[in-house]
């Protein structure tokens, strides 16, 4: 449709038609039509993560200084504060934990066994009134003990006989519980004792709060090296030509001076990357070297900071003076003889450590492959669980037993077999000590990375709403929060290792203490004067050497009190 509008009309006085050989200049009139436009899913929810994750960098942006401060710093002051509390309180925690999960048990105990009509009001009366004659109140107070304790609705048929059985489970376990409180007081009393040890040691040596920031260096630049690696190991190999299998000759068609002309090409070829035959071992190789490496950093770290905490222990038998005996740098020391005299010790528990890890990769990635056939044989699937539970156990195991033998060649300088049967033979001869101190520290531990990590995402909490301008707020503080709360518990975890690794080797030495020593004079006990209290344990010899000051004080102050006139009596210091 359309008009011509130059000319607009032709020789015979018509209006000119559009499409005529004399139109210069034609106005043409079209339409559209509008239609909804359909949204892609995909592409509207790829664009609402898009836009969310700008928002959402654009907040860590806006606050990453806050989140440093509060997350990196802020978590090692409030670090530093609970080493200090459980200092002074940590029996006051420790047995108010200890106490409040009976209670628990107890109250779980009671729940059930009413539920399961093993308990009921006239029950509860019964034994109300013994306590008083008045037989209405009695009623009134055990219906109101009844229904105060109520957390579930009233149940009939096979739940009253699953409440009831449950009821007796966690009677059983309660008496259970309190009859471990009883018989392990003391070793409880002794694994708390431990803990405010750890943490005098630390203070006297606070930069190895510090020593496993180093060690984390390391870490990351071996994984980085092992990305670079790996890279390059993928890049290596040959680009070959390849021509497709039934291809026929291609004929390209050129168009010359407006005359067409066929030619003959050839086959389709491709380039194909062909990766070198020996890549999938070189990255076997190469993983399981950076797994490698990764353990001896890690076990060089652990043996430093028990050489430097053993060297605090085995320093004097007197307590106070530890501490003037011991080196001047006792960490940089400790870094000196694990470097010099363990290093070879080292590498070989990190080669046992690497290589279950490493078995476990292998496990992991036929699990991936094997996926198809699980889903179709379920023996197959639960065989590939199994092994891969029994493996994770084993590794676990393998690294608390490595763990103790890392201490034990700090300690004594042995070699890695004889450390792994010494540090075993002493958790087997000491079982109930170092279950219950470890049972302790991870409650510690779990309690003091929460306290960290929520302290610090409190903290970035109000620095950012108290501090920020309102125009350079984010927009939201949940992602600033967050981020906090994680680096805070990266940092706690790395803070509090130091302290989980100095009760362990404190442990151990008290250990070996207690095995080597009798407290004579020849063998004195170099614990501290709290480990031997609860031990019930002393030195000898300072016995006798404090009755003989006694017994020489007393002498001196006789003499002084029978001077004669002309002698002056002098005051005894």
């Amino acid at each position: 449709d359309g008009k011509c509008i130059d000319p607009e009309f032709d020789a015979d006085g018509k209006h000119m038609a559009p499409d005529a050989e004399e139109c210069k200049a034609k106005q043409v009139k079209s339409t559209s039509e509008v239609t909804e436009v359909r949204v892609n899913p995909i592409f509207e929810q790829v664009s609402t993560w898009t836009a969310a994750l700008q928002r959402y960098m654009g907040d860590v942006q806006l606050t990453y200084d806050w989140i440093i401060l509060c997350g990196a710093v802020g978590a090692m002051v409030i670090g530093v504060v609970w080493l200090v509390l459980i200092r002074f309180l940590a029996p006051i925690f420790v047995w108010v934990v200890i106490w409040a999960l009976l209670l628990c048990f107890a109250f779980l105990s009671v729940q059930f066994l009413i539920y399961g009509n093993v308990i009921d009001t006239a029950a509860i009366a019964s034994v109300i009134s013994a306590f008083t004659s008045d037989t209405n109140a009695t009623e009134e107070v055990a219906t109101s003990i009844v229904d105060t304790v109520n957390l579930f609705d009233v149940q009939e048929g096979n739940q009253e006989q699953l409440f009831r059985i449950s009821g007796f489970i966690m009677v059983g376990i309660t008496g259970v519980y309190l009859l471990l409180i009883l018989a392990l007081h003391r070793k409880i009393r002794l694994a708390v004792q431990v803990l405010r040890e750890a943490t005098k040691v630390i203070a006297v040596m606070p930069f190895i709060l510090l020593f496993p920031i180093v060690t984390s260096v390391f870490s990351v630049c071996a994984g980085v090296y092992w990305v670079f690696t790996s890279m390059l190991i993928s890049s290596s190999g040959e680009i070959q030509l390849k021509e497709l299998a039934g291809a026929d000759t291609v004929k390209a068609i050129i168009l010359i001076s407006n005359n067409t002309v066929v030619a003959e090409i050839g086959a389709i070829v491709v380039q194909e990357f062909q990766s070198a035959s020996l890549n999938n071992w070189l990255w076997v190789y190469n993983f399981f070297g950076y797994l490698w490496l990764n353990q001896v950093i890690q076990a060089v770290s652990a043996c430093t900071i028990a050489g430097a905490v053993a060297s605090h222990y085995w320093a004097s038998e007197h307590e106070n003076e530890k501490a003037k005996k011991m080196p001047k740098w006792p960490v940089l020391a400790s870094l000196k003889r694990t470097l010099r005299f363990h290093l070879g010790s080292l590498i070989f528990g990190a080669f046992i450590i690497a290589l279950v890890q490493l078995i476990r990769a292998a496990l992991a990635y036929l699990d991936k492959k094997t996926q198809s056939l699980q889903k179709t044989n379920r023996v197959v699937r639960i065989a590939m669980k199994l092994v891969q539970c029994c493996l994770w156990c084993f590794e676990k195991i393998l690294k608390f037993v490595t763990k103790h033998a890392f201490i034990q060649i700090a300690i004594k300088g042995s070699s890695f077999c004889t450390a792994t049967r010494e540090a075993f033979l002493i958790m087997l001869t000491n079982l109930a000590t170092v279950g219950v101190a470890t049972a302790i520290n991870n409650l510690i531990l779990f309690f003091a990375k929460l306290v960290i990590a929520v302290g610090s995402a409190s903290l970035c909490w109000l620095t950012i709403t108290t501090f920020v301008a309102e125009e350079d707020s984010p927009s939201s503080l949940l992602v600033p929060v967050v981020i906090t709360f994680m680096l805070a518990w990266f940092v706690g975890s790395l803070f509090m290792s130091v302290y989980a690794l100095a009760v362990d080797t404190i442990l151990i030495c008290y250990c070996e203490d207690s095995k080597a020593n009798d407290g004579s004079p020849t063998k004195p006990y170099y614990m501290s004067n709290g480990l031997k209290k609860i031990a019930r344990k002393s030195n000898k010899m300072f016995k006798r050497e404090a009755q003989s000051r006694k017994e020489a004080s007393e002498v001196e102050n006789d003499d002084s009190m029978s001077v004669g006139p002309e002698e002056e009596a002098k005051p005894l210091l």
